[in-house]
């Protein structure tokens, strides 16, 4: 049951997200993007790979023309782990849209905030 209700509230917000692009662009852009920060990441923090394949799935179905970017940094063992889990299940499409910071890219973001 916990998965469900994970997934349904990444949907939520991704729809909220494509909302708030149609209200600001009036009407015309309906894209989001999206920033993970991979800084804390631990196995226990993991999802299943049943919840990350309907996630998946989801999104491909449900927002396939509506994702800019994936951007990932500050990603450990795990993040990088579950990268290579998740890249085989995902369209060429979306595939092309994840953008992953080298290590040493991190300095340049921390520096930003």
């Amino acid at each position: 049951m916990d998965d469900i209700f994970s997934i349904r509230a990444y949907v939520n917000v991704l729809e909220q997200a494509v909302a708030a692009s149609l209200q600001h662009s009036h009407g015309r852009v309906g894209k989001f993007n999206v920033v993970l920060d991979g800084n804390g990441c631990s196995w226990a923090l993991m999802p299943s790979v049943h919840q990350l394949k309907v996630f998946i799935t989801m999104l491909q179905d449900h927002f396939p023309d509506r994702l800019g970017i994936i951007l990932l940094t500050n990603l450990g063992r795990v993040g990088e782990f579950l990268v290579g889990i998740v890249k085989p299940l995902i369209s060429d499409e979306v595939r092309q849209k994840i953008i992953v910071l080298p290590r040493n890219e991190r300095l340049r973001l921390e520096m930003l905030r």
